[in-house]
């Protein structure tokens, strides 16, 4: 019993780390970060041009992208699971509820954004107005996906201050993330700057599953 529930901590522990980690290398490798060769304040025509050249890769790191949060997703709900009953209970439960539809719209707009690619490929720009349109709905969509993210990260930073199951720097920087998401949801940033603070969530992320893995039991 008690092998199974170190390999089941483990597991969270390693899945909250790995899964950001996995969808920040991915979406950079994708042609919107660095191998799309885009200005960080890059045109909407600009942006499908890149998708465009290289439309197949567009569609498996976007994939893979989905992947890393929706094991992250996973590792957070046994999080808010081992804090049943507790004083930041149900704050978590509010937290994951945020966490799942921030992840639903994130995966809808990255499926939008390998749609976009396959129109933008098409020869001599006869699919650009769909790619343009799919484009559109992904900003719109992954929009409202950071805004439930930020919630459910404030959500869970706040519960565990509650609760005290996390360490208080970790709860804290938490709380600051989800209110920053949450900020950057109605403030129009370029690519730098969101790339930056998805690359401060998954340091943060990566020392919470590691905090995850040797904590005592």
């Amino acid at each position: 019993m008690w092998r199974y529930l170190l390999n089941a901590k483990q597991m969270t522990g390693g899945m909250l780390a790995l899964g950001p980690l996995v969808g920040f290398v991915f979406y950079m490798l994708s042609p919107l970060g660095i191998t799309g060769g885009l200005s960080s304040d890059p045109t909407t025509q600009e942006t499908l041009m890149a998708l465009g050249g290289d439309s197949a890769w567009a569609g498996v790191s976007m994939l893979i992208a989905s992947i890393g949060l929706l094991l992250w997703t996973a590792a957070m709900a046994a999080v808010r699971f081992s804090m049943a009953g507790g004083a930041g209970d149900q704050y978590v439960n509010v937290g994951l509820v945020s966490l799942v539809l921030g992840l639903a719209l994130f995966c809808a707009s990255n499926a939008l954004i390998a749609g976009a690619a396959d129109s933008a490929a098409i020869a001599q720009g006869a699919g650009m107005g769909a790619a343009a349109a799919m484009w559109g709905g992904s900003e719109a969509i992954g929009t409202f996906g950071g805004l439930f993210w930020g919630v459910g990260l404030l959500m869970f930073g706040y519960g565990w201050i509650l609760q005290k199951n996390v360490q208080t720097v970790m709860a804290a920087i938490a709380v600051i993330l989800g209110i920053l998401a949450i900020v950057v949801t109605f403030v129009d940033l370029n690519s730098t700057v969101q790339s930056i603070i998805w690359l401060v969530f998954t340091l943060w992320a990566i020392a919470l599953g590691i905090t995850r893995i040797t904590a005592s039991d």
